[in-house]
């Protein structure tokens, strides 16, 4: 078929170029719809891939929002979903009080055991102390332990449970005469996190002051600095750093045997349980009671060889209570 009709008669060349003019037609019409289709099927696989992304997307959103949910569901308050099932914030291992890898402790099986006198079941959540306070705060626990009355978190505080003794660890060969909080100056001291909020105003400015001053999570990593002389006094519980000296596993370049010289430089520092609700504040008080009467705590101090000084003050302290954040 020709593009246009010749008449008849016309000359051979002239039908020629007729054909090479309609096959030329074609090839560009045939040329031309497949761009098109091309074009057309490109851009509708790209927004059918771009749909596909899209919804990718928001589906892998709703699923993060919905685990998200579900996990603060979960621990936001199990006073809530269960009241005698409690979440407690607590910081790092710090034996013999508590030890994390085995969840027990002196400290935390007198805790335990008073809650459990009163028909509570604990679960614990270890993190540093600083993320405790967070932790508990933004709602995320029921209830944070080892609390110093400096830290004035929200809740409900109990009466004071237990008494840590906080002292200035130095090598013996050193001869530090260390008798007062102003005697550590010039020297690099290590302590344990928010030792300048909990050791008092007078420590608080000193640290602040003092730029060889540091605070470490791990107080395992206190005594390996103080025994390898990459600092000069450690500050902390005798009972914890003694118990690190004795049980810790430290590198065979560390010689653990070395005398040391303990400056108690500081006041017994009584500690605080804080609750979110009142009533497990009060059924903890009662819980504590009930094992000195029984004289079931002084056995579980006993049990991991914690030193108690004669007439520590245990009672109770009277404090405002700040609101909850929700």
């Amino acid at each position: 078929m020709f593009l246009y009709p010749l008449p008849k008669g016309a000359p051979n060349g002239a039908q020629e170029r007729s054909r090479e003019i309609t096959r030329s037609f074609r090839r560009a019409v045939s040329r031309s719809l497949a761009d098109s289709l091309f074009g057309w099927c490109r851009g509708t696989l790209r927004g059918l891939v771009g749909a596909a992304a899209l919804a990718g997307v928001f589906f892998a959103f709703a699923s993060v929002q919905s685990a998200a949910a579900q996990e603060k569901a979960t621990v936001q308050s199990s006073v809530t979903r269960d009241p005698h099932n409690i979440v407690l914030s607590l910081g790092f291992s710090i034996p013999p009080y508590v030890i994390a890898n085995s969840n027990r402790g002196a400290e935390l099986d007198i805790v335990r055991e008073a809650l459990a006198l009163e028909g509570y079941i604990i679960t614990t959540r270890y993190v540093p102390n600083k993320r405790r306070n967070i932790e508990y705060s933004s709602g995320n626990s029921d209830g944070a332990l080892t609390v110093s009355p400096n830290e004035a978190l929200p809740g409900f505080y109990s009466k004071s449970y237990i008494t840590y003794q906080n002292v200035a660890f130095s090598l013996e060969k050193n001869q530090y005469a260390i008798s007062s909080i102003a005697d550590l100056s010039g020297k690099r001291v290590v302590a344990f996190q928010t030792a300048s909020v909990v050791l008092g105003p007078e420590f608080g400015a000193f640290a602040k002051n003092n730029k060889m001053y540091r605070e470490i999570a791990k107080q395992r990593d206190h005594v390996s600095l103080l025994f390898n002389r990459q600092t000069d006094v450690i500050i902390g519980d005798v009972n914890i750093l003694n118990w690190l000296v004795k049980n810790g596993s430290y590198s065979s370049q560390t010689n653990k045997n070395q005398p040391m010289t303990i400056h108690r430089i500081f006041p017994p520092s009584h500690k605080f349980a804080v609750f979110r609700e009142e009533e497990v504040t009060r059924a903890f008080d009662r819980g504590i009671a009930a094992l000195k009467k029984s004289g079931r705590y002084d056995e579980i101090l006993k049990d991991y060889d914690v030193y108690r000084a004669p007439g520590d003050d245990l009672s109770w302290r009277t404090r405002k209570h700040k609101p909850l954040t929700s």
